[in-house]
């Protein structure tokens, strides 16, 4: 049986080219093609934690003959096989429970479903006048020969072209304000598209008139950034300072983070510290850079984009990441308080996704179903144990 790593690395695309020769040499045979088959799969819809240290395989060897052709299956301790077994074993428990409670005639607790975010926000004009955004709340309002229409879940700035009066020669600035359970779209007045993520600020002109286009952020947002050679946009962070002409980035700056984490999709962007011009980076695509907040240090790396940029699509992904950061990132998104009972199991590394738009139940089962986790909760209190 091939290594369970190369499986694992196959899914995900990371194998050498020594590894990747290894496994073409592997799946030639049917029977190893129908078992990477079921392993993608799996990887698809559920998850894997890593550091696995409960030995199961004697609980799969009773559920083996039913699940597929034991001669498929390895009977080593693979991460799949082990993630799998403690699903089918948590879902048989889990029956037996059920079915003990009604031979006693006990009531059955059943847990508030916690709903996922949804397009919401507040719009504060220069002169403190406040705009709630909803995808109900539909309007078109106007600042000096700027239309801003608000449909759907989507708020766009342009340039009344019915108005010759021209362009005021100050920059009237508009800010974007996203709740914890929010998210926003916005489509500035020179084109450029920005998604925002909950727990966000975003401060910018109504139209841009300087020499540069310049906005601020405080939490997260996706760019793609309408080309202008003749004026770069900035994206001002904290003590973080993006500069691009056009192209597709993503930033993360949360005041309650340690580092700003920016990573480019396309393009090239220079990212500095904006208290000391001659610490920057250039980033080329797949490529991120770390701002440290203390030190103002500034590092860069290659990282698998998607995992980074995937909430703008619809989709949580994360790749060998601590629980405790993942339940930062879905805290904010179905705005739940989350306690932890055991440093232990804030440790854990989880690997796998699941649907943005699912209810916070979807994605609690996909984590339970590694066997090494489990969640209490109360209204939006979420105790893991």
């Amino acid at each position: 049986m091939i290594d369970s790593d190369i499986i694992w690395k196959k899914i995900n695309n990371t194998l050498s080219e020594e590894e990747e020769t290894e496994f073409l040499n592997w799946i030639k045979k049917k029977e190893h093609q129908l078992y990477y088959d079921k392993a993608l799969q799996y990887f698809k819809n559920g998850s894997n934690f890593e550091n696995d240290e409960i030995n199961i395989e004697s609980k799969w060897e009773n559920f083996e003959s039913k699940l597929a052709d034991s001669s498929l299956i390895s009977k080593s301790s693979s991460k799949f096989i082990t993630a799998l077994a403690a699903c089918v074993s948590l879902l048989i428990i889990s029956t037996i429970f059920f079915l003990h409670l009604n031979q006693n005639n006990s009531p059955l607790i059943i847990e508030a479903v916690v709903q996922p975010g949804k397009s919401k926000a507040k719009l504060i004009l220069d002169g403190g006048e406040i705009y709630e955004l909803s995808q109900n709340n539909n309007f078109n309002i106007f600042s000096g020969v700027t239309q801003i229409s608000n449909k759907g879940s989507k708020i766009s700035y342009s340039k009344d072209k019915l108005n010759n009066k021209g362009s005021s020669s100050d920059e009237i600035y508009h800010t974007l304000e996203i709740p914890r359970g929010g998210e926003y779209f916005i489509e500035l007045s020179d084109g450029t598209k920005i998604w925002i993520n909950s727990d966000s600020k975003l401060r910018y002109p109504v139209e841009f008139m300087g020499h540069s286009r310049n906005i601020e952020l405080i939490g997260e947002a996706y760019f793609e950034v309408s080309h202008n050679s003749d004026k770069p946009f900035i994206v001002i962070s904290g003590n973080q300072r993006v500069e691009v002409l056009g192209t597709s980035f993503n930033i993360s700056s949360y005041e309650q983070d340690n580092f700003i984490l920016t990573t480019l999709v396309e393009g090239q962007v220079k990212v500095e510290n904006s208290r000391n011009e001659q610490n920057n980076t250039y980033l080329k695509p797949n490529q991120q850079s770390i701002l440290d907040k203390n030190t103002g240090s500034i590092k860069s790396q290659n990282v698998r984009v998607d995992e980074y940029v995937a909430w703008q699509s619809g989709w949580f992904r994360f790749n060998d990441k601590p629980i405790s950061q993942i339940m930062v990132i879905l805290a904010r998104w179905y705005d739940l308080e989350v306690l932890f009972e055991s440093n232990n199991t804030a440790v854990k590394h989880f690997s796998g996704g699941f649907k943005r738009y699912d209810s916070f139940n979807q994605a609690r089962k996909i984590i339970e179903q590694t066997g090494e986790i489990n969640f209490k909760v109360q209204g939006r209190k979420v105790i893991i144990l």
